[in-house]
């Protein structure tokens, strides 16, 4: 009853993290003691690659490696992703569309340690940190854990006695149909930072949605984000927002006062 297990976690003081979670895009570099270099692939059962994946699963985290074809490695060398060259790895990892980015490099000692650098972008934010560790599925796990902390602690869920309800206008656009009107009405309810929804405007194929939070309008304009159901318009023009598309980890709709907000539905 995932509806009584919320209210539960909530009541405690819990944060709940939507099922809706963002994605980590994965550039993994391995040097092995021959010193041979390696950027690990999509399709590779190298056993870094398996922690990440064990990882996934049991946190509920998407995690994403790139396939390596010949446009990955076109855009990202071994050298390059090595260097940890930040600009190069967001234009790499643009045809990816994932929420952030982690790229690391780790490097096999002849004493079997390993010693290596992690790099986190997520907006625009960038964290570095280093590792050492005697076995490789801690050393995966220690950075995974602590960059999906850093994702959990933006997009939890927490009430308490300090945090007010509020409220958002959301008008929406490309509601050609009923079942258009219901995919929308089911998606926005199903957001966790979402109490209540009701239905205030309807005026051809657009729809004004008033809209009860347990967080702020920014938190879920982030939620939405994370989807691909909504694209942020203008809303004069009507035309899709002024952002940069090509760069995944910029918010479309920045936080203000504004309690109205305007999407279209593209699904």
């Amino acid at each position: 009853d995932k509806e009584l297990v919320d209210s539960m976690l909530l009541a405690g003081g819990v944060p709940v993290w939507d099922r809706n979670r963002p994605s980590i895009l994965l550039w993994l570099s391995v040097q092995g003691a021959d010193g041979q270099r390696e950027l690990l692939a999509s399709d590779s059962d190298h056993p870094a690659l398996v922690a990440a994946r064990e990882f996934a699963r049991e946190r509920g985290v998407p995690i994403l490696v790139p396939v390596m074809d010949f446009e990955d490695r076109r855009n990202l060398s071994n050298d390059v992703a090595w260097s940890l060259d930040e600009e190069a790895i967001r234009r790499a990892s643009a045809r990816y569309g994932a929420d952030s980015i982690l790229s690391g490099r780790v490097l096999l000692s002849p004493a079997g340690d390993l010693v290596g650098l992690w790099q986190f972008l997520f907006r625009d934010k960038v964290d570095v940190f280093d590792s050492f560790e005697k076995d490789l599925p801690t050393y995966m796990r220690g950075a995974l854990n602590r960059v999906s902390g850093e994702l959990a602690n933006h997009f939890a869920i927490e009430r308490n006695g300090q945090t007010a309800n509020s409220r958002v206008t959301l008008r929406v656009e490309g509601i050609n149909d009923a079942a258009s009107y219901v995919a929308l009405l089911a998606y926005i309810q199903e957001l966790a930072v979402v109490d209540n929804v009701a239905t205030s405007l309807l005026d051809g194929t657009n729809i004004e949605l008033d809209v009860g939070l347990s967080g702020s309008t920014y938190l879920f304009a982030e939620f939405i984000s994370l989807g691909r159901d909504l694209v942020p318009v203008d809303p004069v023009l009507g035309t899709p927002l002024a952002t940069d598309s090509s760069d995944p980890l910029t918010s479309p709709v920045s936080e203000s006062q504004n309690s109205v907000l305007n999407y279209r539905w593209v699904r």
